[in-house]
């Protein structure tokens, strides 16, 4: 029995190796982008963590100086010096969303307003 002849399209032969050459350097050039485009983002990532670490610095110098500042000591320094002091109870005005001007004198109305406020 004789073997049967495969036959292959001569035209078929001309266009595998410029096709598997296409696919291999297509493969080639997108590894060489893939490479490229990880030490891009390498790269940016670096410059967010400096920036995040430069910017919880400036937080903390921030969040220090808010505390240096808002200090009950350094309130009242502040106001001595600009004169300020507690005032005294006869001087308490106590104003109602009623518009109502009413006079406290040692905690109790001395006068203004309707007596069931």
């Amino acid at each position: 029995m004789p073997k049967a002849r495969k036959t292959v399209i001569p035209s078929m032969r001309i266009l595998v190796k410029p096709l598997a050459i296409m696919l291999l350097c297509s493969g080639a050039l997108s590894l060489v982008w893939i490479r490229t485009r990880v030490m891009e983002i390498r790269y940016e990532s670096g410059e967010f963590e400096k920036s995040r670490t430069e910017l919880l610095t400036e937080q903390k110098t921030l969040i220090s100086q808010k505390n240096r500042l808002s200090s009950p000591a350094r309130i009242a320094m502040r106001a001595s010096r600009l004169g300020l002091t507690l005032p005294d109870r006869s001087n308490v005005y106590l104003v109602r969303y009623d518009t109502r001007i009413l006079r406290v004198k040692n905690g109790k109305r001395i006068s203004g307003g309707s007596p069931n406020l």
